[in-house]
């Protein structure tokens, strides 16, 4: 029987995401939040503490049913994580302040230093590309401190807890093995290596006039918005939101899903594209946003994130909070990724977005996700390589070698913590990548190329999506009959499109 004490804190816990997810939200609008992370944690007491840790605990201990002990397993996760972050506050608090600051750069907008290089991609000139580069380093430094203090004291958490390290609590709790995960990725980069190397050769070296071996960060960043930019008017559709409003009716699925996942669109007359959701409640409040320049759709980006709110406004309503809200949050990220990549099915670009250049289209598309796939693939194994030590300080030239050798050109090692800032958010987003490859293989080998009007594929989504997060990534593709961790089926998705 689940004691009182574990019922509060499991609703303590619901209103507590919620606030940071709104919290969130705020910060991704380009706005300061009126409360600070430290005083949202004090206002929502009695969860994420070791007292709630040690209750859940108790109650997991007591329970004999498999079925009972799984979501107190996904509640006992989310206490001790939250727990971590509890402990590092104060250095959470600081790295996001000095992530919201606005920095300059001449012959750029002001811009918080996240997006300056972003900005910097469109600018032709090397000179401001590499000015760019050196403040987004000059960031990255100061964070430097504050980023080895922190790593230091989740570890210390995590042994307090009973774990050797935060992963381990991931691990144990969470069902999550990052074995298979390392195994993929190697395949991965191994399998896609002369693919992407030929690509995005030929490509720095029409846009940016430089070897790949001799190209720079800024260099890349620009080859890859060039490539876009040259494709503008490409397609004919350019509402992003009526779009997919109109397959997903093909489908049998509503893209409100009853009033539950709301959209935000607007023009933004700065230039900045701003795709953000926000699961403030699952699954009856998802918010998107999706602001966008005049005459520049983001149809991926849009996708990615309507992917995800589908799969989180689907679940089961009458599900309990632990599998509607906690668990895997790779499960709704594959989701993402599989109705991004509806940007590399020709079908789709031609019946739906009216594309007039399919086969450049198809090619820049893939090498816009070969480039983010490589560097998810490096980044993970180095993040997990990284932390198996007490310290993560003077790794500089270790993840430099790990990025060079994904991405073929000298990669800033100034960013050796700075690109790891979201503690394993690389191995989350490594998982997803493998399993929206095998997705999407799954959905065109039962529902055809144009199975985004099928509503077969509808319903075997919405089947999906209603289990939530009661299994982890992993075991949801096992059920599917693919046993096998594997990164082939994305290799093999990407090779059969070129």
């Amino acid at each position: 029987m689940t004691e009182p004490g574990v019922k509060e804190i499991r609703e303590r816990t619901e209103e507590l995401r919620a606030a940071l997810e709104e919290r969130r939200l705020t910060l991704a609008s380009g706005l300061v939040p009126k409360e600070g992370l430290d005083t949202v944690l004090k206002t929502h007491s009695g969860v994420w503490t070791l007292e709630a840790v040690e209750r859940v605990r108790e109650a997991l201990d007591s329970e004999e049913l498999d079925a009972s002990k799984a979501p107190l397993k996904l509640l006992l996760e989310a206490q001790m994580i939250g727990f971590m972050n509890r402990e590092t506050v104060s250095l959470l608090t600081e790295v996001e302040s000095r992530e919201c600051a606005v920095v300059s750069c001449e012959g750029l907008e002001q811009r918080r230093p996240g997006g300056l290089l972003e900005a910097a991609a469109c600018e032709a000139d090397p000179e401001v590309r590499r000015r760019a580069e050196q403040v987004l380093f000059r960031h990255a430094a100061v964070l430097d401190p504050l980023l080895v203090e922190r790593f230091a004291l989740e570890r210390g958490v995590a042994r307090k807890l009973g774990y050797e390290t935060p992963l381990d609590v991931r691990s144990d709790l969470g069902g999550i093995d990052p074995r298979p995960v390392v195994a993929a990725m190697w395949d991965f980069l191994g399998s896609t290596r002369d693919l992407y190397r030929e690509l995005m050769g030929w490509s720095v070296k029409r846009c940016a006039d430089v070897e790949l071996v001799d190209a720079t960060l800024g260099d890349v960043a620009y080859t890859l918005a060039r490539r876009q930019a040259d494709l503008a008017g490409s397609l004919e559709a350019d509402d992003a939101p009526a779009v997919a409003r109109a397959f997903l009716r093909e489908m049998g699925l509503d893209m409100s899903v009853g009033g539950n996942l709301s959209l935000e669109t607007a023009r933004d007359s700065a230039g900045i594209t701003t795709v953000v959701l926000a699961p403030v409640r699952v699954p009856g409040d998802v918010r998107l946003i999706y602001r966008i320049p005049e005459g520049r759709p983001a149809h991926a980006a849009f996708l990615g994130a309507l992917g995800r709110g589908l799969a989180l406004t689907y679940r089961a309503q009458n599900a309990g909070f632990e599998f509607r809200a906690l668990g895997d949050p790779a499960i709704d990220r594959t989701f993402g990724r599989v109705f991004d990549g509806l940007m590399l099915s020709r079908v789709f670009l031609k019946r739906r977005l009216g594309a007039t250049r399919t086969r450049d289209l198809l090619q820049v598309g893939i090498l816009q996700r070969l480039t983010v796939a490589r560097a998810t693939a490096a980044r993970c194994i180095y993040e997990l390589e990284l932390r198996k030590d007490d310290s993560v300080a003077d790794r500089q030239e270790f993840f430099g070698e790990s990025m060079r050798d994904a991405l073929g050109f000298s990669y800033p090692p100034e960013l050796y913590l700075y690109e790891v800032r979201e503690s394993f958010d690389a191995l989350l987003e490594a998982r997803s990548l493998a399993a929206a490859g095998l997705l999407t293989k799954h959905l065109i080998h039962y529902f055809d190329e144009d199975w985004f009007r099928n509503p077969r594929s509808g319903q075997f989504l919405r089947d999906l999506w209603a289990v939530g997060s009661k299994l982890p990534l992993e075991a949801m593709t096992a059920d599917l009959g693919y046993d096998d961790f594997s990164s082939r089926p994305l290799v093999e998705l990407f090779e059969r499109i070129l």
